[in-house]
């Protein structure tokens, strides 16, 4: 069990889950609850890509620090660790929410966590595994990779949170719960929409996590694209755009303005899932691409 005491001490929630699961929206709900029990808390936000879409999505009263271009299990794992010491010292949260990228091993998060600096003033109350359970029915059209990841996602979860119930069928969805249940039967499972779960559920006990480093990179078949938007583009062609993507691409982020109006759109695709909405910020607009095979230069070729 890691649960190493010393003086002040800060408690760590590891959220994992695959590309456009839920998590940022899991995110702010704990956020809020913590809020209202009047504790401290600061967010770490890892996005595989050079920027980051989500940490304009947390509310604003929020501490959130960003780990960027590159994955937390691996590369950016020193990153982790020193983002930890320094909310330590400079501001001591009592909660520390730490959202890995899409394709993150929650292990190797786990064990960035635990440097022989950090550790007698941490506690790890839990991994947290976020599934989008319409998409969730399809693994078995994913590559053997792409399961072989999520599967690691979710195997050493403490907590799976089964996201977008209303998406599918109520019968449906107790035949794909239970399946779930059935193959990672440690974890306590949660059902629920856009990340519905109260903070007090996931802490009201301190889990055991069984640590062992895996030292083999999973994600190594997916890959991200940053292609900057320099001029307004045009929204029904946009539209026809993403309905023409490669079914390899998993994960399309970013905001962009159309043409004929002032307005900044927010752009998320998990998937069959598609949000595009107005967002009032002031920023360049871009997208990021998550995937297998992207083949940038034909990809945005066909956007204008």
């Amino acid at each position: 069990m890691t649960n190493i005491k010393g003086g002040f001490g800060m408690e760590i929630f590891i959220i994992t889950g695959f590309l456009g699961s839920g998590k940022t929206s899991l995110l702010n709900h704990l956020i809020k609850d913590v809020h209202e029990e009047g504790k401290r808390i600061a967010v770490i936000m890892n996005e595989f890509g050079k920027r980051t879409v989500d940490s304009e999505l947390i509310q604003s009263d929020v501490t959130v620090n960003e780990i960027i271009n590159g994955c937390i299990c691996c590369e950016m794992k020193d990153d982790v660790a020193h983002q930890l010491h320094m909310l330590y010292i400079e501001q001591q949260p009592e909660i520390v929410l730490i959202e890995c990228s899409g394709i993150a091993h929650p292990l190797e998060v786990l064990d960035a966590c635990l440097t022989p600096v950090l550790s007698p003033f941490i506690t790890i109350r839990s991994i947290i595994g976020i599934i989008d359970i319409p998409e969730y029915q399809k693994i078995a059209t994913y590559s053997k990779q792409t399961q072989q990841l999520i599967d690691v996602q979710l195997k050493y979860c403490q907590d799976i949170i089964v996201n977008k119930l209303d998406l599918i069928d109520s019968c449906e969805a107790i035949n794909v719960i239970k399946s779930i249940q059935e193959q990672y039967p440690r974890a306590e499972t949660f059902s629920t929409t856009y990340g519905k779960v109260s903070y007090h559920h996931l802490s009201k006990k301190v889990k055991n996590i069984p640590f062992k480093n895996q030292n083999q990179n999973f994600h190594s078949h997916i890959y991200h694209k940053y292609y900057s938007i320099d001029k307004p583009v045009q929204m029904e062609k946009f539209k026809l755009w993403l309905q023409n993507l490669p079914q390899k691409v998993y994960r399309v982020k970013g905001f962009i303005t159309f043409e004929n109006s002032p307005n900044k759109y927010l752009v998320q695709i998990s998937n069959s899932n598609v949000l595009i909405e107005k967002y009032d910020i002031d920023i360049d607009d871009y997208l990021i691409l998550i995937g297998e095979k992207i083949d940038e230069e034909n990809i945005f070729f066909s956007l204008y």
